[in-house]
């Protein structure tokens, strides 16, 4: 396990590699914050993990990151992680998956929730 301390210099270089587009050095950071004991930097780490992996189109790496990432105590990352699945559901024609996520991505209210209502109004006009 990585200590708290440890996690958020991983958190830092992953961030950083982010920036740079260095793809595969930022997910090995993101993976050893992820091991981190404080539960809101482990759910961060694999929000960002969902996010690169979702755009590499790791369909598989990126849901099981972001449904770790839903596990947060944090509503505005579970918000969002929800709010990926949904897209990612949406995308591979699951459609009632999708209206889970997007559904709790909205009623968490965090960043992503307008965006999950939205695609909630615009997928099913009828459950307004």
């Amino acid at each position: 396990m990585t200590s708290t301390a440890r996690a958020l210099e991983w958190m830092r270089e992953g961030e950083s590699c982010e920036q740079q587009h260095k793809t595969s050095a930022a997910i090995r950071a993101f993976e050893h914050a992820a091991q981190s004991p404080d539960p809101k930097t482990a759910a961060d780490a694999c929000y960002h993990l969902g996010l690169l992996h979702e755009q590499q189109h790791h369909i598989t790496a990126a849901v099981r990151a972001f449904r770790d990432a839903t596990r947060s105590g944090d509503a505005d990352t579970q918000s969002s992680a929800y709010y990926h699945l949904g897209r990612i559901h949406e995308h591979k024609h699951l459609l009632s998956d999708a209206y889970a996520a997007y559904l709790h991505s909205a009623r968490l209210g965090g960043k992503d929730s307008a965006r999950a209502q939205d695609a909630i109004h615009r997928l099913w006009p009828e459950a307004t």
